[in-house]
């Protein structure tokens, strides 16, 4: 009996715990039901809405204001309409676009400005400046010391000229007694062309 007696509290807190979940739920389902009928009531009590109100004509190109016409104030909303023509919305959107309103610079474009244009210089001399100056003015001073220092030293002779004055120089010798021709063989010429 006494295992019985343990028993009983526990069942009753589970009736406890699924009639209170039963209840709970039954008032749940109660509610909602509740709520869909209020929901449909106020469904019926509603007046239909008019047919001229759902049903909009569709705006076309004849119902559109002309281009020229057009300013930042105006609608530009009905060129959208998919009746428009393609042609006739472009050239809307352009014309807005175009417009003070929306036509404004931000100044991040990189290609904005013209950098081939620059402003001039005017009186300032720049490093750059400076540096080929100074390197054109000494070129200068070193041409002018070379000019006015005096060639004290024979000058010297190309080769082609050192060949002409040794020709000149051995074509007058040859009348001489004393210095052999040219063509002359000699002894020892003689000897090492036999041994040959």
């Amino acid at each position: 009996m006494t295992g019985n007696n343990k028993d009983a509290p526990a069942q009753e807190r589970d009736e406890d715990f699924i009639s209170r979940w039963s209840r709970r739920k039954q008032q749940s389902a109660q509610e909602t039901a509740d709520v869909t009928m209020s929901i449909e009531t106020a469904a019926d009590t509603q007046p239909e809405p008019v047919a001229s109100e759902t049903v909009q004509k569709e705006l076309t190109d004849d119902d559109m204001p002309p281009i020229d016409e057009l300013d930042e104030e105006s609608d530009f909303s009905p060129f959208l309409s998919s009746g428009v023509s393609e042609g006739l919305r472009r050239m809307a959107l352009r014309k807005l676009f175009t417009s003070a309103k929306f036509n404004v610079c931000d100044g991040l474009d990189d290609y904005a400005e013209d950098y081939t244009k620059f402003a001039p210089l005017g009186d300032t001399i720049t490093a750059d400046m400076k540096y080929h100056m100074e390197r054109a003015l000494k070129k200068l001073q070193a041409e002018e010391a070379e000019a006015e220092q005096p060639s004290t030293e024979a000058p010297q002779l190309s080769a082609a000229e050192t060949e002409g004055q040794e020709e000149q120089e051995v074509g007058g010798n040859e009348g001489s007694p004393e210095a052999p021709a040219a063509n002359a063989v000699t002894p020892e010429d003689d000897d090492d062309s036999s041994r040959a």
